[in-house]
């Protein structure tokens, strides 16, 4: 069973990661919420008392996502790939059933402020079929997540409200959302996007989405 719990520390979460600079877009196949008005209304209200900090970067309405499985950076994908990505997720996906989550209470984590989705393993099904498309057309070499097996064990899915942008101690962001509590939301997922983003101005912003039905 995958579990979170309040970490005692936080760590900037903007350093650079391989591969990534200014200017550089990535592909993900990721869910978004753009048509969630519940979901953006539980974000918000556990954003509100987070406002005050300012080693927090709150994640705004448009760009809130779950983030599910990476593709590649845009200038080694070519578009003929994506394309025929697009295409194997959406065959894939239309078989299965969509999955459904509950999002409850956020969790502080080691460098972002996140609710989990519920049951952890509810899209373990969605991504197993979004990494065998990819992995079809990119080759096991170029794929992300070579070992699935492992990379869904570790897996927590979830929607970040607050992304941390400095370092030390993880108290004043538990202690501010200790004792507000919302009901749960519960959504069926019936979409997954492919996205092009960006991580320029210390969020990450995409620049196109291709929503992808998930079911029939």
């Amino acid at each position: 069973m995958r579990t979170v719990q309040d970490v005692a520390q936080v760590k900037n979460h903007w350093w650079w990661r391989p591969g990534w600079q200014v200017g550089r877009h990535f592909y993900a196949c990721h869910i978004t919420f753009e048509k969630q008005p519940d979901v953006q209304r539980l974000a918000a209200f556990y954003q509100e008392p987070l406002g005050q900090f300012p080693g927090l970067d709150l994640i705004p309405r448009p760009w809130l996502h779950l983030t599910m499985q990476g593709i590649g950076f845009t200038d080694e994908v070519s578009d003929s790939e994506i394309s025929r990505i697009t295409s194997g997720i959406s065959g894939r996906l239309a078989s299965i059933t969509p999955p459904v989550v509950t999002f409850t209470r956020p969790t502080v984590q080691n460098d972002a402020i996140y609710m989990p989705a519920a049951p952890a393993d509810a899209l373990d099904e969605v991504r197993r079929n979004t990494h065998e498309a990819i992995k079809e057309v990119l080759g096991p070499k170029r794929s992300p997540d070579m070992n699935l097996t492992q990379a869904l064990q570790k897996y927590q899915p979830h929607v970040s409200i607050a992304y941390v942008n400095r370092d030390g101690s993880a108290l004043p962001y538990i202690e501010a959302l200790h004792g507000i509590s919302h009901g749960p939301v519960t959504l069926s997922i019936r979409a997954v996007s492919i996205l092009t983003f960006h991580r320029d101005n210390r969020m990450y912003e995409w620049t196109s989405a291709i929503p992808i039905t998930i079911g029939r």
